[in-house]
């Protein structure tokens, strides 16, 4: 049976999934980590396209699992815009914390959390920063990353959760 639920419904599942993909994809670096694979060569953003493509079957196990029937668009807009919304707003926090108020260390710790509790856009993070440093007009690549860093992850979770579910009964199996 399937139901309708809220964009905030969705966010909470999003939140839940979210942390597993981030567990997943935290073990994943650690893993690698140990075979010291070089993260300037493109290996690593075949790795961040993984982590960030594990958000699809989050969400479409998510939405099976919860009998989630398919947003509306304004439904569907509001759940990806929460969540980022809600990621953007720790990362302009913790960057105005660091740069125009004695509290450096603490917009600091919140930045770097994120390695902990989003490690797949703050890998997205440290790789465009290791790309593009030498660049002269690295700035607006860069702040288009991290907007993308705070975006995909929920974006790629509601596009999973509304892709279609197997059915049942095809044409070859239903008889007259």
């Amino acid at each position: 049976m399937e139901g309708r639920v809220t964009a905030r419904g969705r966010a909470r599942w999003f939140f839940a999934g979210h942390m597993v993909v981030t567990a997943a994809s935290l073990l994943l670096l650690l893993a690698l980590g140990a075979l010291d694979v070089n993260v300037e060569d493109r290996p690593a953003w075949v790795l961040l396209g993984v982590m960030l493509a594990l958000y699809v079957p989050a969400g479409w196990i998510t939405a099976r699992w919860q009998g989630w029937s398919r947003p509306t668009p304004g439904e569907g807009v509001r759940a990806v815009l929460l969540p980022a919304l809600t990621a953007w707003a720790w990362a302009l926090t913790g960057w105005g914390l660091v740069t125009l108020t004695p509290q450096s260390e603490v917009g600091m710790w919140m930045l770097l959390s994120t390695g902990l509790f989003a490690t797949p856009s703050f890998f997205l993070m440290l790789l465009t920063l290791l790309h593009l440093a030498t660049e002269p007009l690295w700035q607006p690549v860069w702040y288009l990353a991290m907007g993308l860093a705070g975006l995909l992850p929920p974006l790629l979770f509601v596009l999973g959760s509304i892709l279609p579910k197997r059915r049942l009964t095809t044409a070859e199996n239903v008889i007259n």
